[in-house]
């Protein structure tokens, strides 16, 4: 487990722990356009190229994570898809709950649908991947566990959609 993990594992060995994954191409969009607008004003000194997607970040967190989860019982650890959790989050949050042995979906249901029901106008980020990040995502990050993801397809001269 990631250190954090860990610490509580060993403190609450009952702790149950959610892995929410998602397709390496959007997290590595999503990385590159969280840290284009923040490091600007976090920065000390101006910052000339941020190398966001360094070959060994996100896939040494995963390899981490996926090790160290590996002793924990089915039902401390539930893994959850993303596009998943977005196409259908009821159900999803309903397995989940179900996989790690929750008490209590019936009396929860109705407050998650009630959440949904007011996040439902919510608009997410869309991003252009640009040819460069879309290589090196298949190059380092797609070659991992969490396999299955489909690629984004051309749309134009060097530029990828997700």
């Amino acid at each position: 487990m990631p250190l954090t993990c860990h610490c509580i594992w060993k403190i609450w060995p009952d702790a149950k722990f959610i892995h929410i994954h998602r397709n390496p191409y959007d997290v590595f969009a999503s990385s590159v356009h969280y840290f284009s607008k923040m490091m600007p004003d976090l920065a000390m000194q101006k910052v000339e190229r941020l190398d966001v997607g360094r070959k060994e970040m996100y896939p040494r967190i995963l390899d981490r994570l996926y090790r160290n989860t590996a002793v924990l019982p089915p039902n401390q650890f539930c893994e959850v898809r993303f596009e998943a959790l977005e196409k259908e989050p009821a159900a999803e949050l309903e397995r989940v709950h179900q996989a790690l042995e929750l008490p209590g979906w019936p009396g929860m249901q109705w407050i998650v649908e009630r959440y949904l029901s007011a996040i439902r106008s919510y608009g997410k980020n869309c991003y252009r991947h640009l040819e460069e990040q879309f290589l090196r995502v298949e190059a380092v990050w797609v070659v991992h566990p969490v396999v299955g993801w489909r690629a984004p397809c051309l749309v134009g001269s060097g530029i990828w959609m997700g």
